[in-house]
């Protein structure tokens, strides 16, 4: 045996770079499995082998086939039948799902699990929950799988039914999570339903990371906004609740770094509450900020969000920034022609990837400003209602050729009409390797057009467009080849 492999570290290192959940692609075929089997029938990786083989699970069906076979047909399970292998492999899981696979075993599980001790956890190490029950009788049956290190819980509540006594149950044996990602199957969100959810996420004073389906009240978002640590907080509204008005102008979420919201179809603009969350951001580090609605908000809405964000943010921080209106796909929906409230965001410098997908009318003195405001932008995606006549020319390309080098994707709609010159302008036109896709909406890609965007990008490998024009209105691809 080599010595290196006497060094106690190498082993799991070695072992680290095999994942038992690698599939190949189409096949359905595990890739790693078969080597995990095959090192742990070493001596000298058989430890390490055996925790990577057993880390992720996705039923406790496989710890209860430890027992002898039929062991439940046999006699009533006892105390006494416990004591063996499951114990030896369950403090190797360190994450684990449970929920439709068990359908038809879960009760039977639960009711095994029920003759343990309750000092003894089945998944001691567990780190990663995610419990996602289909009934709501198997709701409390949580208690038997917590254990002392768990730190992210994932649940899908199937009902409001027991919800109380199940948040009573999560606060009072793991109070110390740091990660709670929690979705909710309720067709009617009443106060009394977000007092219950709010007293629940007031109930952990170590949270770092939160989603949630259901908005939450103002004690509830105060508490998060002065938790030390607190990074994430993600809403991906399932309902018609609304997030609170009326909270402290910039004092709270002073550590929040990732930002998510998702409107519910079929209800009023929540934009100003959510433009009211920000500004009430103590100058945050946010990294990450997302938004997707259903409504249509005015130009007025908008302009305020984006410049809650630069007045409420870390301008050095911010890396992504998602701005999505779904109502962008209605035919009727107009430009806002007369708004640059846009242009809060050119004062984020380190922005690396933007999507605009959003009811302003671009032109070329945006990209231009766009391209030497963002010099990190590695995607940039902008869209607009596709009845209207592009005000953005190739010309625009130039600017993001010359000023954003790490620039690897790119959609933009463009009046692709007239090429213009290379030779004749006034810089020497810049090569720009790095971009690799060109998505040009529904542009029209002619030969000339081709060939201007070859000698700009000489690695841009796809460039796609929907030519309206077209018989049938096919996609136009073409392939922008350096050869």
């Amino acid at each position: 045996m080599h010595r290196a492999l006497e060094i106690p570290e190498i082993p799991p290192m070695i072992v680290s770079h095999f994942d038992p959940d690698n599939y190949e692609l189409g096949s359905g075929e595990n890739i790693d499995s078969p080597t995990l089997a095959a090192l742990a029938r070493c001596r000298v990786f058989h430890e390490a082998a055996v925790n990577q083989l057993w880390k992720k699970q996705e039923t406790l069906v496989n710890l209860i086939r430890c027992l002898p076979e039929d062991i439940s047909n046999i006699k009533d399970l006892e105390e006494s039948d416990l004591v063996f292998h499951p114990d030896y492999y369950g403090r190797r899981v360190k994450i684990c799902t449970i929920g439709q696979v068990l359908l038809c075993d879960l009760a039977a599980v639960m009711k095994f699990l029920r003759y343990r001790d309750v000092n003894n956890y089945l998944l001691p190490n567990l780190v990663e929950l995610h419990w996602q029950p289909v009934f709501t009788d198997a709701l409390l049956d949580i208690e038997l799988v917590l254990g002392p290190r768990l730190s992210h819980l994932s649940v899908i509540l199937p009902s409001g039914k027991l919800a109380e006594q199940f948040f009573a149950t999560i606060s009072r044996t793991r109070p110390s999570l740091t990660s709670i990602q929690l979705q909710v199957d309720i067709n009617s969100v009443d106060a009394t339903w977000q007092s219950i959810l709010s007293r629940f996420v007031c109930s952990f004073p170590t949270l770092t990371s939160l989603y949630l389906t259901s908005a939450i009240d103002a004690d509830a978002i105060l508490h998060l906004g002065e938790l030390g640590g607190f990074k994430s907080l993600r809403f991906d509204m399932h309902d018609a609740s609304f997030l609170p008005a009326g909270l402290p102008r910039g004092q709270i979420f002073q550590d929040l770094s990732v930002f998510a919201f998702t409107e519910p179809s079929g209800v009023a603009s929540s934009l100003d509450l959510v433009t009211s969350l920000v500004q009430s951001w103590d100058r945050s580090p946010l990294t990450s900020f997302k938004i997707d609605l259903e409504s249509s908000p005015s130009a007025t809405s908008l302009e305020a969000l984006f410049r809650a964000l630069s007045e409420h943010c870390s301008h050095d921080a911010l890396h992504t920034i998602e701005i999505t209106l779904s109502c962008i796909q209605i035919p009727d929906t107009k430009f806002l022609v007369s708004s640059r409230g846009w242009t809060h965001l050119l004062m984020f410098p380190n922005l690396s990837s933007v999507q605009l997908l959003c009811r302003y009318r671009f032109d070329d003195e945006d990209m231009h400003a766009m391209a030497t405001a963002w010099p990190e932008l590695k995607t940039l995606e902008l869209m607009s209602p596709r009845q209207n006549d592009p005000s953005i020319t190739l010309r625009a390309l130039l600017f993001f050729a010359r000023h954003c080098p790490k620039l690897e994707s790119l959609q933009i709609c463009l009046d692709a009409r007239t090429v213009p010159s290379l030779a004749l302008d006034d810089e020497p036109y810049p090569l720009h390797p790095a971009l690799r896709r060109l998505f040009m909406e529904e542009s029209l890609i002619t030969q000339a057009v081709a060939a201007f965007i070859s000698c700009l990008f000489p690695n841009s490998s796809f460039v796609h467009s929907s030519d309206p024009v077209s018989p049938g209105g096919n996609d136009n691809d073409a392939e922008c080849a350096s050869q």
